[in-house]
């Protein structure tokens, strides 16, 4: 499972690298469309939970137009056990993917936070233990695989 989801994870890493370079044989832009007209609304910033999280990953899956518009860039929340965390991107970058799960639930529905050097939170992961319970919050990215991806995390120990 791991190599599935490390695989998806270089796959959208590769995708979103190609995407945001110029080609010299990419045709004129076209005039706008239902595409950037849906995607394009400016709305107020939404904070999702663990009950939306289903609907998040079909959307994504089925819908990319729904999955911008209604969840891209918003704020996900939730509370999820640590399952751990690697360097991103194989090399490709220094952030970190940090891994969390449902309890009880291992592989199914995880979260996974993309975290800059400079994150507060790796101090405190450095002595986190699979299973550590957490507060997650992040901002949606994108879905690989089922897992959800999130970018600017603030991750904090749970109360148990």
């Amino acid at each position: 499972m791991r190599v599935i989801v490390i695989l998806g994870i270089l796959i959208v890493v590769l995708a979103l690298a190609a995407r945001d370079k110029p080609s010299s044989a990419q045709s004129p832009k076209p005039s706008p469309s239902i595409t950037t007209a849906a995607v394009a609304q400016t709305k107020p910033l939404t904070t999702f939970g663990e009950r939306d999280f289903a609907a998040i990953v079909d959307a994504s899956r089925n819908n990319e137009l729904r999955f911008e518009r209604d969840y891209e860039n918003q704020l996900f929340a939730t509370v999820r056990q640590f399952d751990g965390a690697r360097k991103a991107s194989f090399g490709l970058s220094d952030d970190y993917a940090v891994r969390f799960v449902r309890p009880g639930r291992s592989g199914s529905g995880e979260v996974i936070c993309f975290l800059s050097p400079s994150n507060p939170a790796l101090a405190e992961l450095i002595d986190w233990r699979k299973g550590q319970v957490a507060n997650v919050k992040g901002t949606i990215s994108t879905t690989v695989f089922g897992a959800l991806q999130l970018k600017d995390c603030t991750i904090t120990p749970a109360r148990q």
